[in-house]
């Protein structure tokens, strides 16, 4: 046998790949995945999981059947404000809450749904939008469809802030 069909490893802690590339790098033990100088953990990608032991992709963990996942964003005065993230269509909503933070102008009115169903998380008469205050309504409701979640302010208030939180879980089939 020739010596290089011996050869194992490295004896360093660390191990570049390209000349500009990220490291491994032997950590007391522990398999660390390093930007090229070093100063900061590097983003690794793979596939989603299928055994046992393989890891756990951010794709694969939030598309789990009975995980939780939770929506929050802030909300001021304008007519129709929209999440970045969509809920999908075999979700449930547990949990609705609009946290009002600078209170609104009087008549103003908040509704949290989707399109299409703008009421159907919190309608405007489950919480009080001229009162500092968090509202919540527990509930066990379907998703109109794949969707954002939308918030309606109605009344054209001049002032009015918070944060609306829906939580959501997609059922085991």
């Amino acid at each position: 046998m020739s010596l290089f069909s011996k050869i194992r490893g490295t004896i360093e802690s660390i191990f570049q790949l390209g000349l500009s590339g990220p490291n491994l790098k032997n950590n007391a033990g522990a398999v660390e995945v390093r930007d090229a100088a070093d100063a900061a953990f590097a983003i690794t990608r793979g596939a989603d999981p299928v055994g046992p032991n393989d890891y756990v992709t951010k794709q694969s963990l939030t598309s789990l059947p009975g995980v939780m996942n939770v929506i929050r964003y802030a909300i001021g005065t304008a007519a129709t404000q929209d999440s970045t993230t969509v809920i999908p269509a075999t979700a449930v909503i547990i949990d609705c809450k609009v946290e009002i933070t600078t209170p609104y102008s009087a008549l103003a009115t908040i509704s949290v749904g989707q399109p299409g169903s703008t009421s159907l998380f919190q309608t405007t008469t489950d919480n009080l939008p001229q009162a500092a205050g968090i509202y919540q309504v527990m509930q066990d409701t379907p998703a109109f469809a794949a969707a954002v979640a939308r918030v309606t302010v109605g009344g054209a208030p001049a002032a009015g802030a918070g944060f609306v939180v829906i939580q959501y879980s997609v059922p085991e089939p």
